[in-house]
This record gives C-alpha cells, structure tokens and sequence, in this order.
C-alpha cells in the first residue's frame, strides 16, 4: 500500500528507508521482484538505504557503502564483492573467513596461485587473509589432509565445518556436509576470471 502511494504522483525518484527489514522471506521476495520491476519500467531512479547486503546487491545497479557517516566505496555488486577497499567493506558486503598467515607459512593451507596475490589489501591486522566462502576448497585429494573434521553444522544456505591440526582451529563454509573424523586438506583456490584483477586494481 505504502508503495502504490508513493508511485501514484509517478515520481522521478523514489527513496526507499530499509524497505523489506520485517518481511519474511516469500513476502521480501515478492516485494524485491515488484519494486525492481515497476521502477525499471517507468525508469524512475531509486535510493535504497538497507542494512542488509543482500537487499542491496539483488536491487541496485550501483551501491555505496557508508562507513560511520562516510562512503568508503561505491561501485557494482559484484566489485564490491570481489573488489573490497578493505577489510571493513569486505565484511559488510558478504561472507569472509579469515586465514592466519602461519598457516600458509606451516603448510596447513595450500594456495592457488601463491599467498601473495591474495594481496595487502585483504589482510586483516596485518596477519590474517581474508577470502571469500567460494575461495576455500576442502579437499580429500593427495598428501594434503593435515586437518581432522571434529563439527559440521548447516548455516545460512551451506555448511559450517570446524576442522582441528594439532592446536590449530579454522572454522571454514562448505557447500556440502563433510563427516566428522574425516581428514581433510584446505586450498585457497583463486577467485573467478571476472575478479582476477581486483588486487590489481586496489593497488
């Protein structure tokens, strides 16, 4: 109802404050589907203010992030994603593990390309790297399973999968269950071609 108002003076712009913040999840999704297709087809500009980076990367075209009051980058979804100004905005726009330095150093997890072009940019503190959920495989393959699956648990649309080494302990997504007791190996595989030259880009 709110809405139909606000597009009865058929406006040039539309301002739309945390729009499907109470919606559950068939309503959010009617309504996304509704507000994207009706303000495309009159073409009337939209602002969206969302907490919810979801909300933001399936109905804008360009997002800015702001960080306490300030935009701290702006761009497309999927740059954003793949090409964070740092690791705030990484956080704030998806899911991120980070991975202790020593790790890569001791072997524990083994990098595709090398550690280095995951770049300064993704560091966490100086000593953690920051990848995203598609990045990490874990693996059952070669001479790489140093680590024990001691928990596997279902999250948000894939599973949580804490895995042990000695005294390390890495809490990694996983599309899929993997079975307690099993032994695995962790790669960080390189992002997809359309991201290959984000680190670049931040330099």
């Amino acid at each position: 109802m709110a809405l139909a108002r606000a597009l009865a003076p058929d406006p040039r712009l539309l301002l739309l404050d945390e729009p499907f913040a109470q919606l559950d999840g068939p309503l959010r999704s009617e309504l996304l589907a509704l507000v994207r297709q009706v303000t495309r087809a009159r073409e009337i500009t939209t602002i969206c203010v969302t907490h919810l980076w979801r909300d933001a990367a399936e109905l804008c075209e360009r997002i800015a992030v702001m960080i306490d009051g300030r935009i701290v980058q702006e761009g497309t979804a999927q740059r954003l994603y793949w090409q964070p100004a740092d690791s705030d905005v990484a956080r704030l726009t998806g899911g991120v593990t980070g991975i202790p330095g020593e790790l890569i150093e001791h072997h524990l997890v083994r990098c595709e390309p090398t550690a280095a072009d995951f770049g300064d940019k993704w560091r966490d503190g100086g000593d953690r790297i920051l990848v995203r959920p598609q990045e990490i495989v874990l693996t059952t393959a070669g001479d790489q399973r140093r680590w024990r699956v001691t928990r596997c648990e279902a999250h948000q649309t894939g599973w949580l999968v804490t895995i042990e080494a000695g005294k390390a302990r890495l809490q990694v997504p996983s599309p899929g269950p993997t079975p307690v007791g099993e032994h695995v190996g962790v790669v960080l595989k390189a992002p997809p071609p359309t991201a290959a030259t984000r680190r670049a880009e931040l330099e």
